[in-house]
């Protein structure tokens, strides 16, 4: 009895879950770095790292703008734009099944990834 349940769980749980979000999550790592190094990174007007240093990002938000700042320095933006993952082909798969996998994908934005994964910047010198 307990097989047949935890197999049920188990399966209840396959079926709920998309094929992106099962292979590669919600999340992205993203690495960024910087000339000069030590450079402040902010993601929405808050600081998150400073460089060299890989961030967890959301696949789910679109468009991220990385800004760089360092004092003395001009600062600098990067957008990550959000792209589609190839992953989101799994749900096609299986049948019936794939279609909720596709809705649960985009929904928690398992289906997109961010590109690019590597952010360098060359900040310039403040002119004084």
């Amino acid at each position: 009895m307990r097989i047949i349940l935890l197999s049920c769980s188990v399966g209840a749980l396959l079926l709920l879950t998309g094929c992106a979000t099962i292979i590669h999550g919600k999340t992205e790592k993203v690495a960024v770095s910087s000339t000069p190094t030590n450079a402040q990174v902010l993601v929405k007007g808050i600081p998150v790292a400073s460089t060299p240093s890989i961030i967890e990002l959301k696949r789910k938000d679109t468009d991220t703008v990385l800004r760089f700042e360092k004092e003395g320095y001009e600062p600098g933006e990067v957008i990550l734009n959000r792209k589609y993952s190839g992953w989101i082909a799994g749900n096609l798969a299986i049948p019936m099944v794939g279609f909720l996998g596709g809705i649960i994908d985009f929904g928690t934005g398992a289906a997109f990834k961010l590109v690019p994964a590597e952010v360098y910047i060359d900040l310039r010198n403040q002119e004084m």
